[in-house]
């Protein structure tokens, strides 16, 4: 950007202009936006800047553009949403229970819309990735409808940023990767599962002989030695369950290629696969960790309660005891299990991007 050009309008958000100078990259600004509640603007701790508030107070040199003509800043300027839905969204309608006649989640999706509304014929976007963080990529749809809006009403929309930059769908979004990488993918996991395998074997027996011992002794170090027991179990089952469900991934997307290949003679995956895969075993892995924790629950419950009484009550309870400490274990397993797949459902993700 050349900020000595004075046919350029320069536009910036929140504290951009009232951070102190050695810590501001802007170097000139003729609008800002401040489009949050006074809860925010108004807060002392402000971690962008602390004197943000007073700098609102204070300056005489550009508007802000803000939810309301708040009398404490004199340059506010009242956002005109009302105007805009008008004059550039007449013809847009969302077919849901609210009824939108409006698509704003982002302060980048309030400024195209108010520079298409003054008129400018082109508009820049400089520094806009709008990525990695969750509350810049539930922002970044509408960010687009807006560019969409400007090309589609003649504006020259250019975007200095990589948000733009993605794969052509159908011709460059999908990939062939060699199919031998998913076999030797799953054969470098053999070792460390048939380990996992073996170590999960030997905490079983550590459990099994502290469950004897919890039968025919109700001490508190007992019930404490058994716990401890039950958890490295549990422990062992998770890791078997990271190793066995990377490598369950590999051989599922290894079979899929053989599938591709048999019926058309060539096999390609898509970034979307491997993102949608990991999502449904991430959405099964949330489902499962309410009933993992109530299960720890009633385990702990279960071996506090267990009283002194030599009893067919306390044999049932025993029982009972055994019969949740093992779902416990194995719903450890499969927590696991989902883990492991969706890690490497990254991975290979990760493989694709680089291929």
């Amino acid at each position: 950007m050349d900020w000595d050009d004075k046919t350029l309008d320069i536009w910036a958000f929140n504290e951009a202009l009232s951070v102190p100078e050695d810590k501001r990259w802007i170097k000139r600004c003729d609008l800002i936006f401040q489009l949050h509640l006074p809860a925010i603007w108004r807060n002392p701790l402000n971690r962008n800047d602390p004197a943000h508030l007073n700098w609102l107070h204070n300056q005489r040199d550009v508007p802000v553009y803000m939810l309301e003509k708040y009398e404490e800043v004199p340059m506010a300027v009242k956002y005109p949403f009302d105007e805009i839905r008008e004059k550039l969204l007449s013809s847009f309608t969302v077919a849901s229970e609210k009824g939108r006649k409006d698509f704003f989640t982002s302060t980048v999706a309030f400024s195209t819309a108010l520079g298409l509304y003054m008129g400018y014929e082109e508009i820049n976007w400089y520094g806009i990735e709008l990525e990695v963080q969750a509350e810049y990529m539930f922002q970044r749809d509408s960010a687009c409808f807006w560019a969409g809006v400007a090309v589609g009403r003649g504006v020259n929309f250019i975007a200095h940023s990589q948000m733009f930059d993605m794969p052509l769908y159908g011709l460059e979004s999908f990939v062939t990767i060699d199919k031998q990488k998913f076999l030797d993918a799953a054969a470098s996991k053999e070792a460390p599962k048939n380990a996992s395998i073996d170590f999960y074997k030997q905490m079983k027996v550590v459990t099994e002989a502290a469950f004897l011992k919890l039968k025919n002794n109700n001490a508190d170090h007992v019930k404490e030695e058994f716990k401890t027991a039950v958890l490295a179990q549990a422990d062992a089952a998770g890791k078997y369950g990271l190793v066995d469900g990377a490598l369950q991934e590999d051989m599922r997307y290894h079979g899929r290629a053989l599938a591709m290949l048999e019926a058309s003679g060539s096999y390609v995956f898509s970034r979307h696969e491997f993102e949608r895969d990991s999502n449904s075993i991430k959405n099964k892995l949330n489902e499962l960790r309410l009933e993992h924790a109530q299960c720890s629950g009633l385990c702990e419950n279960k071996l506090t309660s267990l009283e002194n009484k030599f009893d067919k009550k306390r044999r049932l309870d025993l029982d009972e005891l055994k019969k949740e400490t093992d779902r416990f274990i194995e719903l450890t397993g499969r927590m696991g299990l989902y883990m492991g797949g969706a890690e490497e459902d990254l991975k290979l993700r990760e493989l694709m991007d680089t291929t």
